[in-house]
């Protein structure tokens, strides 16, 4: 049995964690929320999220500082910035500079929800390849040895 995604979502609005988290639990994915990057990096020592959806405005350590942490520390899962305050020029900077995997604006909720999902998915579906690469040559390696 495969085991879900699991999936870190920082933000400060009460309202917003949970309404994605409930979101993201009905599409069979297993969501944990932080309310901003401090809690998301403690909450990252108990659970292993294969993704982090993050706002970036956030009192405290925002997402930035958050994506800058990760980042730097060399263990940052695929990334996804979900945020209303944001531009082109926003994007490029989480995603090029902090290593974000997707940059999404989040205004036309009907239409982001299911951008968001195919994001997600496509997200599970890349780490899905990469285990399996993995798996097949550490198999390849102590079949060598």
């Amino acid at each position: 049995m495969e085991q879900p995604i699991r999936v870190l979502i920082v933000d400060d609005e009460e309202s917003q964690r949970s309404g994605l988290a409930a979101i993201v639990s009905a599409w069979g994915m297993r969501a944990e929320t932080a309310s901003d990057g401090n809690e998301a990096l403690r909450k990252l020592e108990r659970f292993p999220a294969d993704v982090i959806l993050t706002d970036l405005n956030m009192p405290g350590l925002d997402g930035f500082g958050l994506l800058r942490r990760l980042r730097d520390c060399g263990d940052m899962p695929p990334a996804i910035v979900l945020t209303a305050f944001g531009n082109i020029e926003t994007a490029v900077k989480t995603v090029h500079e902090l290593g974000a995997y997707w940059f999404l604006k989040r205004h036309d909720w009907p239409g982001n929800v299911r951008e968001l999902r195919n994001v997600l998915e496509r997200t599970a579906e890349i780490l899905g390849i990469s285990l399996r690469t993995l798996h097949n040559k550490l198999k390849e390696y102590s079949g060598a040895g």
